[in-house]
Formats: C-alpha cells, structure tokens, sequence
C-alpha cells in the first residue's frame, strides 16, 4: 500500500481550513499581526506553508492574509466584515463571510 504524502497534507491543509471558518464564525479577531503569528491554528497546518499578513501593525482597520501550501490557499480578509476563503489555484475556492 502506497500512501501519497502529497495528498494527505493537502487534505490535512483543507481540513485546518474549514476549522478557520468555523472560529471565523465564533469570532475570529486579531489586534495585531503578532497575534495572527501566535495563532495556535498555525501551527496545525503542514509543515511548508508560506503565508503574508498585511495591515494591523500599520493602524490599518483591515487586515489581510494569505496561507499557500502547495496548490491550496485559505485568503482571510478582515475589515467590516470577515471574509476567508479556500481552495486550490485553478478550481473555485469555498468562501465564508460574516
């Protein structure tokens, strides 16, 4: 039996994922990017993942991010309303809004 470790972290990287937009929809606030940084939900995606944080630190009232491992993404946009989205580049991603 082979397993594809490619496979298994993209499914692992979904499923951290749909746990986002779950707490996104319990209340997911960040006061500034250290806390993003210290999320322990970071943590629980594959080991590889890049990831960009804008806004926060700048007294911006918005706050963008965006998650990459291999073809998966989750975009998280914060302002007046919280919008993350996931999926893979080249399919239609699963959007969440409150």
């Amino acid at each position: 039996m082979l397993i594809d470790f490619r496979q298994q972290q993209q499914a692992r990287f979904e499923q951290v994922a749909r746990r986002l937009q779950q707490a996104a929809a319990e209340g997911l606030h960040f006061d500034s990017v250290a806390d993003f940084y210290q999320s322990g939900w970071l943590e629980q995606f594959p080991a590889g993942i890049r990831w960009s944080v804008a806004g926060l630190d700048d007294g911006a009232e918005q706050f963008y991010a965006r998650i990459d491992y291999l073809d998966c993404f989750v975009r998280i946009d914060a302002g007046e309303m919280l919008r993350i989205e996931y999926g893979r580049h080249q399919n239609n991603p699963t959007t969440f809004s409150q």
